[in-house]
């Protein structure tokens, strides 16, 4: 059985390989912000709630089945870097905290580009594993979020660890044992950083198995690892069942629920725009899609509008991606291949279309290091020219499409155009007031959440709340 042989000359021997992943990385975030912090706020209001003496069911938020170590992660992290932030913003709990959960999304990004660069390198030549880290790093998701205090690039990165640990494995290694462990750890870790995470074990697991240098060593050490990484994660659960004191199915289900915070958005048109959305940032463009769709009569949008802002970036993702999976297709490596990233999608697309939320970009994370492993293996494995343009070309949309949407500057004037309005109100109220939007999109919702900076926003006597969640029970 013939096996995609991992490519040492471009492995992890030399720090200078990682020299222009780095330097990319750094320059992305240099000069752009999320636009959108997503549970940045909540997890802030949680953790600070459990700092100050909140009552059990603090305790039991700030260990959400969702994300179950990210808070207690946020919380260490609050404390250690606590004489920095206190320089930065003052001694505002709430920005120190937002702070320190960026800074952590933000390091968890960086060794992302690193172990991603690691991880492709045993395959492919080194021009080609810069040109698809480059790529990884202005893709949607990753960019957004590892510049908030979310928990899903921590996650990403524990899961690229130990698939790099696991894939670097050898079985005449006197180190197999440990190195198995930490892979087993990583991945276990990335379950507990958020829980979707689970649904691409098996890929993970698998890979060694199917890419590696030897089928027959492969399998065993699978099957450890496998076993160490179901060891490691039940432990981290029953833990933290036990210091919540759940021991019922009940209490268990009830849990488990609640991390889903009554959301139910299901169904193909959310999952086939949100999955495109975790690589191309479409804005608002899925408001114009529904106008066109429902033929909205009030706020009409024609075909030419559609294709001209939103249209051409869904078809130049799901071009790309048919043309690599039909062209990798054609021989037994590229079949491989395929076959892992079915076994990490599959779930993820199952969870997206009847489960949680299918349309947010963040819901794909997972998929990230399987799918950009396809593109350069199909890059480096074929003599069709075209792939590697029809990949270089997706890289360039992706560059545009996402930097111009945070660019600093992009931001900067989102922020200015909403500021008469939030200027003129904050003006009229009074400390520790109470501002309700009638629902999350209103720009009111969007300044507070998704710019805790702004100086507006940093005086901490104003809340705004929304009434309504569209896709929320």
């Amino acid at each position: 059985m013939s096996q995609v042989l991992p490519n040492h000359k471009s492995g992890s021997s030399s720090v200078g390989i990682y020299l222009i992943p780095v330097a990319v990385y750094l320059v992305a975030t240099l000069l752009s912000d999320a636009y959108f912090m997503g549970d940045t706020p909540g997890y802030t209001t949680s953790i600070l709630a459990y700092e100050h003496g909140g009552s059990f069911n603090w305790d039991n938020t700030f260990w959400e089945f969702g994300h179950l170590l990210w808070r207690p992660l946020g919380h260490l992290a609050f404390h250690l870097f606590s004489p920095i932030t206190t320089r930065v913003v003052g001694g505002d709990e709430r920005l120190q905290l937002t702070l320190s959960l960026m800074f952590l999304s933000w390091l968890a990004g960086l060794f992302s580009v690193v172990f991603l660069r690691r991880l492709l390198g045993q395959f492919v030549e080194s021009w080609i594993a810069n040109v698809i880290v480059v790529g990884a790093c202005f893709s949607n998701a990753f960019l957004n979020y590892a510049q908030t205090g979310c928990s899903y690039v921590t996650g990403l990165l524990l899961l690229i660890v130990g698939l790099t640990l696991l894939v670097e494995t050898r079985a005449q290694d006197r180190l197999v044992y440990k190195q198995l462990i930490a892979g087993a750890a990583c991945l276990a870790g990335s379950v507990c950083m958020w829980f979707p995470f689970v649904l691409v074990l098996p890929a993970a697991l698998v890979t060694p198995v199917v890419l590696g240098r030897s089928f027959r060593m492969g399998v065993p050490a699978t099957l450890r690892a496998t076993l160490f990484t179901a060891i490691l994660l039940g432990l981290a659960y029953i833990a933290v069942l036990v210091h919540l004191r759940i021991f019922t199915l009940e209490a268990l289900r009830t849990w488990m629920l609640a991390a889903g915070h009554g959301y139910n958005q299901t169904g193909i048109p959310r999952m086939v725009f949100g999955l495109a959305r975790s690589f191309v940032n479409m804005g608002d463009d899925g408001i114009l899609f529904k106008r066109y769709l429902l033929h909205d009569p009030y706020s009409p949008v024609t075909l030419i509008q559609l294709v001209r802002f939103s249209l051409w970036k869904l078809l130049a993702f799901y071009l790309t991606l048919g043309t690599v999976g039909i062209v990798t297709l054609c021989s037994d490596k590229g079949r491989r291949v395929i076959a892992i990233v079915l076994v990490a999608a599959l779930p993820i697309l199952y969870f997206a279309l009847f489960v949680f939320e299918g349309g947010m970009p963040e819901r794909y994370l997972p998929l990230w290091p399987f799918l950009f492993l396809l593109f350069a293996i199909s890059m480096g494995s074929f003599s069709l020219r075209i792939v590697r343009y029809v990949v270089i070309a997706f890289v360039g949309v992706m560059i545009i499409s996402n930097f111009g949407a945070m660019s600093k500057w992009t931001l900067q004037r989102k922020q200015e155009l909403i500021k008469p309005r939030i200027s003129e109100l904050y003006g009229r109220l009074k400390p520790n007031s109470l501002i309700a939007a009638t629902h999350l999109q209103d720009e009111l919702t969007s300044f507070y959440y998704n710019y805790p900076f702004n100086p507006l926003n940093r005086h901490g006597d104003v809340t705004v709340y929304n009434v309504l969640e569209p896709g929320a029970a």
